[in-house]
């Protein structure tokens, strides 16, 4: 009697260490088919329009924020919010909107730009162009001035960011790579590097994170410097803490049991510390395993 207690106890631990945790959200919904992008919330009043967000606004139920240094107010027609953003308020917030008992989350971070002199030492080359991609501008170089060669033969440019930490890379004469004279880069998953520039107001650094492994069920990733808080997402769904836990250098949670119903999905990351957020992570699953695939 004693072995087969045994076995059925073990079976029922394999049974529970090869199960996904549960959100118990719907998979598939319109509100959750389209990423929502993150908000830069200004200390002070912000108006959102709720429609980017959400397919009807009419059937919401609410809108909150886990701030205590945020208020919001929603006009009568439910179609626009007013964020009102103390400046005390944390350097990430996650905002939902509710919609018949199912919340939808809305990434954001405090806005607090600083001006950041980016400097490019070509080695006693040069370039036509020389431009930035990467976090601070969507990974678009275009969006960015070029950085202007100075007499001292750098290239330098005055960027406008929050504190925290970017990933970039530089765009020369037409040609991406990362930065040569930063010696902080990680790999970016298509066969290169992408560089790593961190801005903080009090000296302090920003968090980092970045893969470190996977499995079927689970993600673990590698972090440094100090994190007080981390916001996992699948897809639109902010995912709770349950699902996760940390060590001093790594992060571990579970991909929720909803992903292996939609064939393309994405997990996103975000730490936070006094100082920023760290450089956003995002994680492509097809039918809830993590992809490798380059077209992901």
């Amino acid at each position: 009697m004693k072995n087969h207690s045994f076995i059925i106890a073990s079976l029922l631990l394999l049974t529970a260490g090869s199960c996904r945790p549960r959100l118990n959200y719907p998979a598939d919904t319109p509100n959750n088919n389209n990423l929502n992008s993150l908000l830069i919330l200004e200390a002070g009043k912000n108006i959102i329009r709720l429609q980017d967000y959400i397919m009807k606004p009419s059937m919401m139920d609410s809108v909150i924020a886990d701030s205590k240094h945020v208020t919001i107010r929603l006009s009568t027609d439910k179609h626009k919010a007013e964020v009102e953003v103390d400046k005390d308020a944390e350097n990430f917030i996650d905002m939902q909107i509710w919609v018949k008992g199912v919340p939808f989350s809305i990434p954001c971070c405090k806005s607090n730009p600083m001006d950041c002199v980016f400097t490019f030492d070509p080695k006693e080359k040069r370039y036509d162009t020389v431009r930035i991609a990467g976090q601070m501008n969507d990974w678009n170089p275009l969006a960015t001035p070029p950085l202007t060669l100075k007499s001292s033969g750098l290239y330098q440019i005055t960027l406008k960011l929050n504190s925290g930490t970017y990933l970039y890379q530089l765009v020369l004469d037409g040609n991406r790579t990362h930065d040569p004279n930063n010696a902080l880069k990680i790999e970016n998953g298509q066969g290169g590097y992408s560089s790593i520039m961190q801005v903080a107001e009090d000296g302090e650094k920003t968090p980092l994170i970045f893969m470190h492994e996977f499995s079927d069920n689970m993600i673990t990733l590698s972090c440094e410097n100090r994190i007080d808080d981390v916001f996992i997402y699948w897809q639109n769904y902010k995912i709770p803490a349950v699902f996760s836990k940390m060590t001093e250098d790594k992060i571990i949670f579970d991909i929720p049991a909803e992903a292996k119903s939609v064939e393309r999905s994405f997990i996103r990351v975000w730490a936070s510390n006094p100082s920023g957020i760290s450089n956003g992570l995002l994680i492509p699953l097809h039918n809830g395993k993590v992809s490798t695939e380059p077209e992901d």
